[in-house]
């Protein structure tokens, strides 16, 4: 939000429990992709591609997915992002609902390897995340410090006037 940028003492309320956790947990969990998932959108893709280039539904994707619905797009893009990465296409602008692109490279197993590697560093960055979530959550540190140091200001974060500046101060 804005508050507080005008100079003016602004209040948020944090509001998290236990419980929370293994939501968070749940999915960072089902965003989890193997190698297989690589393998089957890659060869997906190869096999519908014309001219070097893919046009295709994201259901039709999606549904090559292990242990996933046909309306998992989101576990689509993210295979389409490290695929990219891996260097085997290039996605083009497209409807939520389409996947489209160019293929720029071959599917084989340095492919599979780039893109595992992609994906269990991006799990690792989740869980980072998490941990860090976490640890403001339920640290006893000063909670303005931490949002001041987060976003880079280093002006100190002295309460004003005396006034405590968070539930833990």
């Amino acid at each position: 939000g804005r508050a507080g940028r005008d100079g003016e003492p602004a209040r948020c309320l944090l509001f998290a429990e236990s419980r929370d956790k293994g939501l968070h947990v749940f999915f960072i969990q089902r965003a989890r992709l193997t190698p297989e998932d690589f393998d089957r959108v890659g060869e997906r893709l190869t096999w519908a591609g014309c001219d070097g280039r893919y046009d295709m539904p994201v259901s039709d994707l999606a549904g090559a997915l292990s242990d996933r619905g046909p309306d998992d797009a989101e576990a689509v893009r993210a295979v389409l992002g490290h695929l990219a990465r891996a260097g085997v296409l290039t996605p083009a602008p497209a409807p939520s609902d389409r996947a489209v692109g160019r293929i720029t490279g071959g599917w084989d197993r340095h492919s599979q390897a780039v893109c595992v590697a992609s994906s269990r560093e991006a799990e690792r960055v989740r869980w980072s995340q998490y941990r860090a979530v976490w640890g403001y959550v339920e640290g006893d540190d000063c909670r303005r410090r931490a949002l001041l140091d987060h976003f880079g200001d280093g002006s100190g974060g002295a309460p004003l006037d005396g006034v405590p500046c968070c539930d833990v101060c």
